[in-house]
């Protein structure tokens, strides 16, 4: 291979198109968190906002199921993220501990985001009923799996692991 083409493969691989978004964590007003990990992220509603958790993937832009959600963030952890007729933008705060967990207990792909200690999470079923879930015991660092248990249902448990 020629020096001058090594160089501009070189520089191209060093945008954001070839560099893999940022992982973190964010604090979206009035509906929970938002959790990003490996080309992957997960909206979790908490309150009132519970049925907003979805999950998101895709290329450049992730995007739910419907396509009705959307959220871009570059390498440097800056995001925007579209969705139930809203717009939130600003940065991840990097995972330095915690990540993006999943399990699908009931036919449908529950999730929580473990940040800073706390971890906020939902479980959801087929019929797109979805509710609060918590730790079973105190979770720290980054565990690869976290027993939880749904708020309105204690005895109903089940384990997310962690996301890439």
């Amino acid at each position: 291979m020629r020096h001058d083409r090594l160089v501009f493969t070189a520089i191209i691989c060093t945008t954001t198109a070839c560099s893999p978004s940022a992982d973190g964590w964010t604090v979206l007003d009035g509906v929970g968190v938002l959790g990003v990990s490996s080309g992957e992220a997960y909206v979790c509603g908490q309150g009132s906002a519970t049925e907003l958790s979805r999950w998101l993937s895709g290329g450049d832009v992730l995007e739910d199921d419907a396509g009705v959600w959307a959220l871009s963030v570059d390498r440097d952890g800056a995001f925007t993220l579209d969705g139930d007729g809203e717009r939130w933008s600003g940065s991840l705060t990097p995972f330095v501990d915690g990540g993006l967990y999943a399990a699908s207990p009931d036919g449908c792909r529950s999730g929580a985001v473990l940040f800073e200690g706390d971890l906020a999470g939902t479980w959801c079923n087929r019929a797109g009923t979805f509710r609060q879930v918590e730790p079973v015991d105190a979770v720290t660092g980054s565990p690869d799996t976290i027993e939880v248990r749904r708020v309105d249902l204690a005895d109903d448990t089940f384990t997310l692991e962690r996301q890439p």
